[in-house]
């Protein structure tokens, strides 16, 4: 019987972690709230507000993004039928995760907790240093010299003003973009509801 080597195990990782990303990032804010209830922790309305719209600022950034990749951004198995370089995609590779990220520092401000900071860095950190090699290796397995070309003339989190210059014409699907972020959409407005009745004073 043949052992499985590490690479192998490495992508079974790499696998699981991305198609279960949002509900780890789901499951780390269930376990803050619960925490911060249990060490009866205080927020303040303008912290909250603040966090809020940096949420929303957040969620409608990935939906600009998403709409690129035809709504087809909330699957369990990597996947790509093209490469998207076009609108955000063509000044940064990672526009959904830097969604993401401005919806964790909306998350944490209104948290208003130095242990919601330290798990939400961790959390990203962790998370994205497994999902995010583990979608380039595909990416440049499927799409060869052109993700390679597309690579090395984009950022992975830091926009580039200078669109990338191959980058074609797609048309945005807000609409399938928008119902495939109802997921989120619906826990932030739960945790939001819960930060507000239970620890804003």
């Amino acid at each position: 019987m043949s052992q499985e080597t590490p690479e192998n195990k490495g992508r079974h990782l790499s696998s699981l972690v991305f198609a279960n990303r949002r509900f780890v990032s789901s499951g780390a804010l269930v376990i803050c709230l619960a925490l911060k209830w249990a060490l009866g922790g205080r927020s303040t309305f303008p912290l909250w507000a603040i966090g809020a719209a940096i949420v929303v600022f957040g969620l409608l950034f990935r939906v600009y993004s998403a709409a690129y990749l035809c709504g087809r951004h909330i699957v369990t198995k990597i996947e790509a039928e093209e490469l998207c370089v076009s609108g955000p995609f063509a000044h940064v590779r990672n526009p959904l995760y830097i969604g993401n990220f401005i919806i964790g520092v909306g998350c944490v401000l209104a948290f208003n907790e130095w242990y919601g900071y330290a798990a939400f860095g961790l959390e990203f950190g962790l998370m994205y240093s497994v999902i995010i090699p583990y979608e380039e290796r595909f990416l440049s397995g499927k799409f060869g010299q052109a993700y390679d070309d597309y690579k090395a003339a984009t950022s992975r989190f830091f926009p580039r003003l200078k669109a990338y210059p191959k980058r074609t014409e797609t048309t945005p699907l807000f609409g399938k973009a928008a119902l495939g972020e109802k997921f989120h959409a619906l826990v932030l407005a739960a945790a939001f509801a819960l930060l507000f009745f239970l620890f804003v004073r």
